[in-house]
């Protein structure tokens, strides 16, 4: 499986079958897997990533945030809940 992990990090993509190991590993492969992938991490994001997200439960809008698409002020906004149930 090492082998396998090695090859992906090299830009292999793993077949269906070789995926289904992948989730199917034991201890001792996910643990060099996570290894393997926390060394991917800090070559291209250093040893720091700041995680951020929206979740959109709905495009009704109540704060109208500046930096949001969705706010009801604007008016380029191709979904228009927000325009029935304001």
């Amino acid at each position: 499986m090492k082998d396998l992990i090695y090859k992906i990090v090299e830009g292999y993509e793993p077949t269906l079958e070789e995926m289904e190991g992948i989730l199917s590993l034991n201890e001792e492969d996910a643990e060099f897997l996570f290894k393997v992938a926390d060394e991917v991490k800090k070559k291209y994001f250093g040893n720091e990533i700041h995680i951020r997200g929206i979740i959109e439960f709905s495009s009704y809008c109540r704060a109208d945030c500046y930096y949001c698409g969705l706010r009801c002020s604007n008016k380029n906004c191709q979904d228009t809940e927000w325009k029935r149930m304001k």
